[in-house]
């Protein structure tokens, strides 16, 4: 599969190395000419709700690389960078695309020797409303299963109570937007 999504999971230290020294370059998100929308610089993070078996192999929110996102559920790294209008108007979104990586029937065996062909993939893309926010702050992708994420600005991370997006909350899929599956190339 040729996408920006498949990244040879033997390049992901690489990866994470270099992108921890390299800034990519800022784009706004949903701030298309209009002065009245003044954009923020904002880091980007993912979560993901999907259990231990699974992690999200990279995303990106218009074209923001975003990272690997581990099968610990991330919410720790933050990625430089993308640009959100310092006040939210309706019909704000972003187009979010993102791999889901299911190691529930790997073969340890072939992993150890870096054959990840037992390793499962899927690829989804989404535009996604990003929701209400009264202070612009970071942008959290919130991966959820069966292909479903959702947007959020906030200053507070996942670990705080007053994140709007809460770990624990088995409701909160329920907002969230389907992605569709990307088709192979």
């Amino acid at each position: 599969m040729k996408t920006k999504f498949r990244l040879a999971l033997t390049h992901l230290p690489v990866l994470a190395l270099s992108s921890a020294f390299t800034l990519v370059s800022c784009s706004s998100i949903g701030v298309r000419g209009n002065d009245d929308n003044e954009p923020i610089s904002v880091m980007i993070t993912g979560v993901h709700h999907l259990g231990g078996n699974f992690n999200i192999g990279e995303f990106y929110i218009d074209d923001n690389y975003g990272s690997n996102v581990g099968r610990n559920g991330g919410g720790g790294s933050h990625f430089c960078c993308a640009a959100l209008p310092r006040r939210w108007r309706p019909g704000l979104t972003a187009t979010v695309s993102w791999s889901v990586n299911d190691w529930s029937n790997v073969v340890r065996s072939e992993i150890d020797v870096g054959n990840y062909k037992s390793l499962a993939f899927q690829d989804y893309i989404a535009t996604v409303p990003i929701e209400k926010y009264d202070e612009v702050g970071d942008l959290y992708s919130h991966f959820f299963p069966n292909g479903k994420v959702r947007l959020v600005s906030s200053n507070f991370p996942i670990t705080s109570s007053q994140h709007p997006i809460q770990r624990n909350d088995s409701s909160a899929a329920k907002l969230a937007t389907n992605g569709v599956k990307a088709e192979e190339k």
